[in-house]
């Protein structure tokens, strides 16, 4: 009975020896997500500095902060449209009685 396993593999280079080497890629794709540390084949002891969990919910973060800094920027945009729009409705009033108090002084004149 033949068991054929086919899998890939992650390139790697020695970031202390300059020395390429082949790993399984379930092995690759574990320490990138657990960040544990392994040897290269000259004994170097080497890691991953940000694991794609970390560097996943640094995005996650990031985009929280974007999204928070927008909420914010409408809120601010909002409120200076509402004082802006009770500024126009208060200086429209103020023309109307003016206008009013035109033509009441033209007419009794």
């Amino acid at each position: 009975m033949d068991i054929t396993i086919v899998e890939g593999f992650g390139r790697m280079c020695c970031g202390q020896c300059g020395i390429v080497f082949w790993v399984p890629q379930s092995f690759y794709d574990e320490r990138m997500n657990d960040g544990d540390d392994w040897k290269c084949p000259n004994g170097h002891t080497r890691v991953f500095r940000k694991t794609k969990v970390v560097s996943l919910q640094e995005d996650i973060d990031r985009l929280k902060k974007e999204l928070w800094d927008e909420k914010s920027n409408n809120i601010e945009l909002k409120v200076g449209f509402d004082n802006r729009e009770r500024e126009l409705v208060r200086l429209r009033k103020k023309a109307k009685a003016e206008k009013k108090g035109v033509l009441k002084r033209l007419v009794n004149y």
